[in-house]
């Protein structure tokens, strides 16, 4: 077993192990209780405060004994110096006293190893946070980054760097507190910019490191670019879920951070300042950490309902993120791991505090030549500095309809006017095929004469033969019709014979 099994005890009883957090290259973080006791008036009682402990143990170096605690082949002079360094980390963030740092409470010798205590965070990372969530939105991004900016600006005004900025080195308490955790690689410098060691600046974690970071050399200053840039790094993660690949790749691929983080629902002022905190060339980048403060802070973000939405809740036994179940579906169509993650809310914009912005319904596009009228644009905050909302445009306002355009909605009226027409139309086609078909229906005939008889000619082909009516001169007339006696009987009533 390489690390301590629950129930171990450290410092004389003092701290009593619960489980492991996590394990790294140079050291194993566990989970603590140490045993307080409370007193009131009528009594007292013994609760556990629950702490951090890391101790040093080099994976590639380090061994167990068969009883699981002493830690065996620390004497070799590698291990030695490491843990040396291990020790002084320590008591240099003991001097840093920010909201946003982790607090040390002490360090100590046992086990033929090193150990030190500190407060625990009972949120987990933010890495954890973006593999539950699968990314996270803008307002969420900004909130999260303007608190690391706080105890970045604390460090560098404190000759500091931490020079191993990323998501897993990023807790977030259950209060929505983040805390900056593991300074194996911080590197203290005096006031004329001289590093209080003569050792190399660590080459941190690929993809949050620049380019000069693995070849650095003092020029007398503080180079605050190399957290910056790290800064940026994790802003990238953040929004699209995805490690940034390492600044040589872009490097030579100027346009790839643009491009990766237009195809998002991302804000342009937003996808400007990651790529500027990235930039390969350091002149390039922001000078300070208190530039990217002030740009995120014109954002005008709704920092409660961000911090709301990332469900954040206490948890020492499994885990600090709220175990709920997941529905289908995760922010801007990035589907997040498996499990049983809590989904955020969709990402609304920033409007005024406690007014969600909603989007307008969609409309079919208008025919060519014909401008269609821009939905009016969510409620003034008083002139408080753009909207995200508006931002995701391009930042352009949209002009609100003229007063006075007549009915309620133009487009369903305009509508019903052409079905009318159309109707009409229709019926009017519709007779006049009737009567074309009617008078080509009829058979057509002609008469012909040919002597003696004549004939009727119709379309269809056939001759009939009449006989001609008409009275010869020598005709005699027929007895019936010859009769004296026969009567006319006219139209008039009367006869005569």
């Amino acid at each position: 077993m390489s690390y301590l099994s629950a129930g171990t005890l450290l410092r004389n009883g003092k701290y009593r192990i619960e489980k492991v957090l996590g394990k790294g290259s140079f050291g194993i973080t566990y989970l603590a209780a140490t045993p307080m006791k409370m007193k009131g008036s009528l009594g007292e009682m013994t609760v556990d405060l629950y702490v951090t402990i890391k101790e040093f143990f080099m994976a590639e170096m380090n061994t167990r004994s068969a009883d699981g605690t002493r830690v065996e082949g620390s004497s070799v002079t590698l291990v030695t110096n490491y843990k040396r360094k291990f020790m002084r980390e320590a008591e240099n963030l003991s001097h840093l006293n920010h909201e946003n740092i982790i607090k040390v409470l002490e360090v100590f010798e046992e086990n033929n190893t090193a150990y030190y205590v500190m407060e625990y965070v009972d949120g987990g990372s933010i890495d954890e946070l973006i593999t539950r969530h699968g990314s996270l939105n803008p307002a969420q991004t900004i909130t999260l980054v303007r608190q690391i900016c706080k105890a970045l600006e604390y460090m560098h005004a404190n000759f500091m760097l931490h020079l191993d900025l990323k998501p897993k080195n990023i807790m977030i308490s259950s209060k929505n507190q983040v805390k900056l955790i593991d300074f194996g690689l911080s590197k203290q410098y005096s006031e004329s910019g001289q590093p209080e060691e003569s050792t190399s600046i660590g080459l941190g974690t690929p993809g949050y490191a620049p380019v000069e970071q693995s070849q650095f050399r003092q020029d007398g200053t503080l180079p605050v670019t190399l957290d910056v840039y790290a800064l940026g790094a994790t802003m990238f993660k953040m929004l699209t879920g995805t490690v940034p690949p390492e600044s040589s790749y872009i490097l030579n691929n100027d346009t790839f951070l643009y491009d990766s983080l237009s195809k998002t629902r991302i804000p342009l002022p937003l996808v400007n300042v990651v790529c500027k905190a990235m930039a390969p060339l350091k002149k390039n980048r922001y000078q300070s950490v208190l530039e990217i403060d002030n740009e995120l802070s014109k954002m005008n973000v709704d920092e409660r309902a961000a911090l709301q939405s990332l469900n954040v809740v206490s948890d020492n036994v499994n885990g600090g993120f709220q175990n709920t179940p997941y529905t289908s579906g995760t922010p801007y169509g990035r589907r997040a791991p498996a499990g049983t993650p809590p989904t955020p809310p969709p990402y609304k914009g920033h409007t005024p505090t406690g007014t969600p912005h909603t989007p307008p319904p969609y409309q079919r596009p208008t025919p060519m030549g014909k401008p269609q009228t821009p939905p009016p644009p969510p409620p003034s905050s008083g002139g408080q500095g753009p909207k995200i909302s508006r931002l995701v445009s391009g930042g352009a306002q949209q002009k609100p309809p003229l007063k006075g355009d007549g009915d309620k909605n133009p487009k369903k009226k305009s509508k019903i006017k052409w079905v009318i027409l159309a109707v009409v139309l229709a019926l009017l086609v519709g007779v006049a095929v009737l009567i074309v078909m009617n008078i080509s229906s009829k058979p057509q005939t002609h008469f012909i004469e040919t002597g003696g008889d004549s004939y009727y000619n119709d379309d269809d082909g056939y001759d009939y033969a009449v006989e001609e009516e008409g009275y010869e001169e020598d005709e005699e007339y027929d007895d019936d019709y010859a009769a004296e006696d026969e009567e006319y009987d006219d139209d008039y009533g009367y006869s005569e014979k």
